[in-house]
């Protein structure tokens, strides 16, 4: 099982770097931030995916996701992930009735609205707004 999150997370990198990459390569500083972003998002929730394919359940929090806050003492993520978002604020993780969300306020900085870049159990992938319509490629 320590196989699988270490997969997971190095896919969860990969992601994260190809996003930078691609974010970086002469795109507009919004572009890139979102991207950055919906890579820090996409490494979060991976390690929530390996972390309930461990346990059958979802973390309560990210802070189950460390080793030692956890009774197998798995690391899921590291503690260089980034929990912030690439404004500088603070990734929200809620836990909600069926899985999760994993929401950035986005650009403006204030949550609930149409900029939020936002990851559920049910999307592969973060959408802006939270109408499940992909986030704009950059």
């Amino acid at each position: 099982m320590k196989e699988l999150s270490i997969v997971i997370t190095i896919i969860a990198f990969i992601t994260l770097v190809i996003l930078y990459s691609i974010g970086s390569a002469g795109y507009s500083h919004h572009e890139t931030t979102v991207s950055k972003t919906m890579g820090s998002i996409v490494c979060l929730s991976a390690a929530i995916r390996a972390y309930k394919h461990e346990y059958g359940v979802i973390p309560k929090s990210v802070a189950e996701l460390h080793s030692t806050r956890n009774e197998k003492h798995i690391d899921f993520m590291d503690d260089k992930t980034n929990l912030a978002d690439a404004w500088g604020k603070k990734i929200k993780y809620t836990v909600l009735t069926n899985g999760f969300e994993i929401r950035s306020a986005g650009p403006d900085g204030n949550f609930g609205t149409d900029d939020d870049i936002i990851n559920n159990n049910k999307d592969t992938e973060p959408s802006v707004g939270g109408d499940g319509k992909p986030a704009p490629q950059p």
